[in-house]
């Protein structure tokens, strides 16, 4: 067992491998663009055992010399580097070397070595090229990521932390081709109990990313048993590996898979504010007055405004808000005697309108004070009571129907007055009975109520719908940029473990990431069609579909031979009237394979006659056999 001592121990470099250009750079130098830590690019899942053999072999080289490294920077946003997805069938490797930083800088003892990895963090572009969406985008983000901050590192380590960081952050600036007082800052993605908070803003000082490990102000990592949960920044391994150049000198490297994938739920609001306004701002645009702005440029109130249904008949303001309530909102529909929360506002409003009989004789109000039509329900009451019959609900069928009456007439004024509501469900009958007979009055406050209660009611919507959909890690906006940045744990002379960050000239070149579905990042599939001298050998064999009896029973009802029309299906068989016998159907593939082909031309074709876009979703040209391997 070799036994370390100070005198063979020094302090730990990180450096672009020996086998790019130029050799072993020494930790600290800045070099030239895409000289740090390597990227690798495989298109074959067996990439780690290549990558390994490649390199005893001696048949690595600068990846910034290879035409893939030129030819993957198809971003519409600028020149830089983008890597592909594992979608795309296509993989990335981290590469970077360990030296003792001291002359010569030789190969690092792996016995030396406790840990190793690497993070990714997002970093600014140059100033010109990010949008001032972004910064609203990074200030709610830092808002959010507020309580994680003061525990990473406090306010006095923070400053001593900063100081001490200015040089780093100066030598970032100048790799990324800013100057200092260009950057745009880094942001980190940290995980907080085992879950991921997305981007957040770094703090600065190069400590330890696994708050388990953080080590004190002297230095020392801290004692104790270490947390079930991790927290920290995102980190991912590297594993050393010995290798030896031409010339016989022994090298330490550190390799590891780049994964570009990772998710992240919102937490709060998933949009800035500016965004939420313009929604609000649309969904006004659209409703028409006076529960939006549409047909009023000048927002001015109208006598005619108050009656929005008479005898029935509602106008075309109101018919818009009842298709906003019911289809999207389903104001009314109660599950167990439990509502949406969210509509409790709209609710409130929708029982602080009634219905009135104005064909009826006056009547004085409840306090005596004056004569009044007499009131019916409420409109809160009439949805309810329509909700309440189910499968009969006479609502959506109506709206349906002179929606679609709506259309085919090129629009109300087309169309002409709309029919008259469906008059409210009684139970136990729970079918509607002829048409609403009552009208329907707001009054000029009711406007602006009911227009910020839609208001707030969408971003409610909108913000739960975002909060349950995943953020993607990496995204593909101008300031989505990232870089990789290794880091080692290895024991000092004391045997205690220290970290080292790889400096600026050590980190990767800077790189954006494609979209899943980027046509520049695509890479073919073969798919290989049969031929028609397939189609009868042999017996159906491919996929086999297991029918139970009753389906089997409507399947042989169909009447195949009439065609497509109302004939094709009968009424089908009565329950039990099956044999009870399911049955396998299999069908060849050559003739599955085919009949997708000829429905996806069918639809490309037919779709060509709206989008015309036949030139860019297919190609055909003649090519030549495959070689056998």
């Amino acid at each position: 067992m070799t036994t370390m001592t100070a005198a063979n121990l020094h302090p730990v470099g990180l450096t672009r491998p020996f086998f790019c250009t130029g050799g072993a750079g020494a930790p600290g130098v800045s070099g030239a663009a895409g000289a740090g830590a390597t990227l690798h690019r495989y298109q074959e899942t067996e990439f780690i055992p290549r990558f390994l053999n490649d390199l005893a072999a001696g048949r690595l080289s600068d990846p910034a010399r290879a035409d893939w490294w030129q030819a993957d920077r198809f971003s519409v946003h600028d020149d830089r580097l983008v890597l592909r997805l594992p979608i795309h069938r296509t993989f990335y490797l981290v590469a970077c070397e360990l030296v003792c930083d001291r002359l010569g800088h030789p190969a690092l003892d792996p016995a030396r070595i406790k840990s190793a990895g690497f993070v990714i963090r997002r970093i600014g572009g140059p100033a010109e090229r990010v949008h001032s969406k972004s910064e609203t985008r990074k200030r709610a983000r830092a808002t959010r990521a507020m309580s994680i901050k003061e525990r990473l590192l406090g306010r006095t380590e923070a400053q001593i932390a900063l100081q001490a960081n200015e040089a780093e952050q100066s030598a970032l600036a100048g790799l990324l081709g800013q100057t200092p007082g260009q950057s745009q800052g880094e942001l980190a993605w940290i995980i907080e109990d085992g879950e991921p908070l997305g981007w957040q803003p770094l703090v600065p000082g190069g400590r330890d990313p696994d708050l388990g490990r953080r080590p004190c102000l002297n230095g020392v990592l801290r004692r104790g048993p270490a947390p079930l949960i991790y927290n920290g920044e995102e980190t991912h391994p590297l594993h050393a590996v010995t290798a030896r150049d031409s010339a016989g000198r022994l090298h330490t490297l550190l390799y590891g898979f780049l994964p570009l994938g990772g998710q992240a739920l919102s937490r709060g609001s998933p949009f800035d504010a500016a965004a939420e306004r313009e929604a609000v701002t649309a969904e006004q645009g659209r409703l028409t007055w006076p529960f939006g702005f549409a047909g009023r440029p000048n927002h001015s109130w109208q006598a005619a405004d108050a009656r929005q249904v008479s005898a029935g008949v509602p106008t075309a303001a109101c018919f818009g808000l009842l298709e906003v309530l019911v289809h999207r909102y389903h104001l009314g529909e109660s599950a167990a005697r439990r509502t949406d929360p969210l509509n409790d506002g709209l609710a409130a409003a929708a029982r602080g309108l009634s219905f009135i009989d104005e064909s009826a004789p006056l009547v004085r109000s409840p306090d005596g004070t004056r004569w009044m039509h007499p009131v019916g329900f409420s409109l809160w009451d009439y949805l309810e009571s329509c909700f309440a019959a189910g499968e009969d609900n006479p609502l959506p069928g109506w709206l349906a129907q002179e929606r679609k009456r709506i259309d085919d007439a090129g629009g109300l004024s087309g169309a002409g007055a709309l029919a008259a509501l469906p008059a409210r469900p009684l139970p136990p009958q729970h079918e509607s009975v002829g048409t609403l007979r009552l009208s329907l009055l707001i009054a000029e406050a009711d406007g602006p109520e009911w227009r910020t209660l839609l208001g707030e009611r969408l971003l409610d919507q909108a913000r739960r719908t975002g909060a349950e959909l995943p953020i993607p890690k990496f995204r593909q906006e101008p300031d989505d940029l990232y870089q990789v940045v290794p880091f080692v744990r290895a024991l000092d002379e004391q045997d205690r473990e220290r970290l080292t960050w790889a400096p600026a000239s050590a980190r990767s070149e800077p790189f954006r990431v494609a979209a899943p579905f980027d046509p520049d990042a695509s890479r073919p599939v073969l798919i290989q069609m049969p031929s028609l001298s397939d189609l009868k050998r042999g017996l159906a064999k491919g996929a086999s579909m297991l029918i139970p009896p009753d389906t089997q029973g409507l399947l042989d009802a169909l009447k195949l031979n009439q065609g497509v029309g109302p004939d094709l299906a009968t009424e089908p068989p009565p329950p039990g009237s099956a044999l009870g016998i399911q049955w396998i159907c299999s069908f060849s593939l050559p003739v599955i394979t085919l009949i997708a082909m000829i429905l996806l031309m069918i639809m490309v074709i037919l779709l060509n006659l709206v989008f015309f876009w036949l030139p860019w979703v297919r190609l055909c040209l003649p090519f030549p056999k495959l070689k056998q391997p």
